[in-house]
């Protein structure tokens, strides 16, 4: 049996989808994970990661059925850009390395601009990772760099002293001998190591979002198909020219032969998506690059993800904002003008998801949608009140947007007291608003002016502690805010 014959029937044995139709209605089926606007992130998150699932595989499965490469060049690259947009937004206590095994997919298709956005130069090299030192390897590879090149070649020495596991050293001399331009060790390496993959849980794993898929990883060597890209990438042809490919029935020399002829071609996606699921067409291309916490040695996939879906809201690429007919849902997403369209006279007063329709207002991205969304619903004297089942009053919610225009945000603040919402409300935990204001991400010198509105206001609560023990003026000296500090200081002095 030949490669093409010996990977189609092991995909089609595996797969759930075995075309781009039903790839798609596999797609359109899929239900929204929660009817609350405030889960759209996680809903966008979520139809992501059903349209990632075997996309990959499902192009190296039509592409050895129609003895056609395209397939699975497409799909390589639109399911691992994908498959990054997912995965790169959970939290996993590792840095930028941790992705190692996407960069070398992305070699696979050519796609050396999500290399750069996975392992940035700004992040460093990998020092909080499994895959570390093969992550480190790939950089050198990949930014061809002498100075990263040498601190990287010299930590995959010190590995390889001790023992390890075969793939382990395989991966690693192979990366050592691209780096040396060593094509006949490398060669060997590759051969061995595409033999023995399918042992390999960790790479196998790493190749597939779900677990419960690496049955598809085992049928064709995309890793492999990586390695022999990041070869390519990094080596003179002549050079490259004379490396030894696997004889093995899960790579195909035939989709090498396409992929060196499409180097510095414009990609395209094997499937397209329609409705208000096209947004999975502009997400491969919004993808923001991985960064790591400040001062900690991991990756920060809360700001990768508001990033990425900040991206998709304001290029007005979420069908589901843009067509939504419910009160709440354009109240936190959409525009006015829409708003008042479907708003009925006693809306102000419902309870949806356990919240006020104002907190929903409250949430809008957009300052200025925020503002008359608001404004609107409470000059009818809207329900104020906390939140059902939880803690936070509506200034929390305002206070916790990243947009702001401070006049607008301050006559928000003197509508809501006007209509009895708490200044003292202690939210989620015991944060009062004050030290939300405080913990707003605009410079100091526009806060200031909501502050002083703020303690302008008689008997403030100074002196409730967080479950983490900071008060309001603690809060002010943990994020640097001296002038915030004072003006807390003159009102603790001046009211007791």
């Amino acid at each position: 049996m030949n490669s093409f014959a010996y990977i189609a029937k092991n995909l089609e044995d595996k797969l759930e989808c075995h075309s781009i139709d039903e790839i798609q209605y596999k797609v359109e089926q899929t239900p929204m994970l929660s009817t609350d606007p405030f889960n759209l992130p996680k809903t966008v998150q979520w139809i992501i990661a059903i349209a990632e699932r075997e996309l990959k595989y499902a192009g190296c499965y039509l592409a050895c059925k129609n003895r056609n490469m395209e397939y699975m060049y497409q799909g390589i690259f639109q399911g691992n850009r994908l498959h990054i947009a997912t995965t790169a937004a959970l939290g996993s206590g590792a840095d930028h390395g941790s992705f190692f095994v996407q960069a070398v997919l992305a070699f696979a298709c050519n796609d050396y601009e999500l290399i750069k956005k996975i392992l940035p130069l700004s992040a460093g090299l990998s020092k909080n990772s499994y895959w570390k030192i093969m992550a480190n390897l790939l950089m050198a590879v990949s930014y061809k760099d002498d100075d990263i090149k040498a601190e990287a070649v010299a930590g995959a020495m010190e590995y390889l002293k001790r023992k390890r596991k075969l793939y382990e050293r395989l991966i690693c001399e192979y990366l050592l001998a691209i780096l040396n331009k060593d094509v006949g060790t490398a060669g060997e390496c590759l051969e061995k190591l595409c033999r023995s993959i399918t042992k390999a849980a960790m790479i196998q794993e790493e190749c597939v979002s779900d677990v419960t898929d690496v049955e598809l990883s085992k049928a064709i060597c995309l890793f492999g198909h990586g390695l022999c890209g990041a070869a390519d990438y990094y080596l003179p042809e002549e050079i490259y020219d004379r490396m030894h490919l696997p004889d093995v029935n899960t790579f195909l020399t035939e989709y090498e032969i396409y992929r060196r002829r499409h180097k510095g071609n414009k990609h395209q996606v094997l499937v397209r998506f329609y409705g208000q699921y096209d947004f999975l067409n502009d997400v491969i291309c919004l993808l923001p690059d991985i960064s790591l916490k400040k001062g900690e040695p991991y990756t920060d996939a809360d700001s990768f993800k508001s990033k990425l879906f900040d991206r998709l809201y304001d290029r007005k690429l979420l069908r589901m904002v843009q067509e939504a007919e419910r009160a709440e849902w354009i109240a936190k997403w959409g525009l006015f003008e829409r708003f008042l369209n479907f708003f009925n006279s006693g809306d102000e007063h419902k309870i949806y998801h356990d919240r006020g329709l104002v907190y929903y207002a409250l949430s809008n991205p957009d300052p200025g949608e925020r503002y008359m969304i608001s404004r609107f619903l409470l000059e009818r004297h809207c329900d104020v009140s906390p939140v059902r089942n939880g803690f936070d009053g509506p200034f929390h919610y305002l206070f916790r947007q990243k947009k702001y225009d401070m006049t607008q945000t301050i006559e928000l603040c003197r509508m809501l007291l006007e209509n009895g919402a708490d200044p003292n409300q202690a939210g989620e935990r015991n944060y009062l608003p004050v030290s939300c204001l405080i913990m707003m991400d605009v410079p100091e010198q526009e806060l200031i002016s909501l502050l002083k509105f703020w303690l302008g206001q008689q008997e403030l609560n100074m002196t409730l502690r967080t479950f983490e023990g900071l008060t309001p003026l603690d809060i002010a000296k943990k994020y640097g805010k001296k002038r915030c500090g004072d003006e807390i200081k003159k009102y603790i002095d001046r009211c007791g």
